[in-house]
């Protein structure tokens, strides 16, 4: 979405200008945890933890890429 960034609150959606980089750095890193070049989740959402993917709250899944699997270990 070049500078513009969906956000997710359960089933509703914003869209933001900014870059994902932005919104990272603002953010708490004990609450969030980056899991995808694409997503970025609220830690206290995630309700299970698989091999290469997360469930959240709303029941959303949410792929997690190879280079963000190790951040999967943070959730547990």
């Amino acid at each position: 979405y070049g500078n513009y960034v969906k956000l997710w609150q359960g089933n509703d959606m914003v869209l933001v200008n900014s870059s994902l980089k932005l919104l990272i750095e603002m953010l708490a890193n004990s609450q969030f945890t980056q899991v995808h070049k694409s997503f970025v989740v609220n830690n206290a959402k995630v309700i299970s933890v698989d091999t290469d993917s997360l469930t959240m709250e709303c029941g959303r899944t949410v792929k997690a890429s190879k280079t963000f699997k190790k951040n999967l270990q943070l959730l547990l």
